[in-house]
């Protein structure tokens, strides 16, 4: 009877496990049938709303997932490391990458136009460390803007 109830166990055991490993497999991929297309801006449309009211940006773009186009300010790291980019608005859009990006962050220059996706975090008001910007955060380069010739020469 012991070997039947150990073998009952088991196998309950290796049913569970069969399931959990099926549904985080089965679970992943529904979260990524679930992820929202980006909504498409330029970066100044961006930084446009925001400078008419912050409040109204926020409620338009916060928790949103973008995808911007616009001219690099500057490449740079913030005091904990972390990489990001500035584009060329008012306010700044701030956009920070993976710390896995810094090959293709480190090929980036002041001036190149870029074309990124990331979750807008909202307005930041200025502080002594930093003018007010558009914080984004988990940000990926999704290639140059097809007319970027175009805009690099403008």
């Amino acid at each position: 009877m012991m070997g039947n109830s150990r073998g009952r166990r088991l196998l309950i055991f290796l049913a569970a496990a069969l399931a959990l490993a099926a549904g985080r497999l089965l679970g992943r991929q529904l979260a990524l049938a679930f992820v929202p297309e980006p909504l498409r801006l330029e970066a100044e449309t961006l930084a446009e709303i925001y400078r008419e009211n912050p409040v109204n940006g926020d409620r338009l773009y916060q928790n949103q997932l973008l995808e911007l186009e616009g001219r690099i300010s500057a490449v740079e790291k913030d005091d904990l490391g972390r990489p990001y980019i500035l584009l060329e608005t008012a306010p700044a859009a701030r956009c920070y990458f993976y710390t896995g990006q810094q090959e293709e962050l480190a090929r980036l220059r002041p001036g190149d136009w870029a074309a990124l996706s990331g979750l807008c975090r909202g307005y930041r008001p200025s502080s002594p460390s930093y003018p007010a910007q558009i914080e984004l955060s988990d940000c990926l380069l999704t290639g140059k803007p097809a007319d970027a010739d175009d805009q690099g020469s403008s």
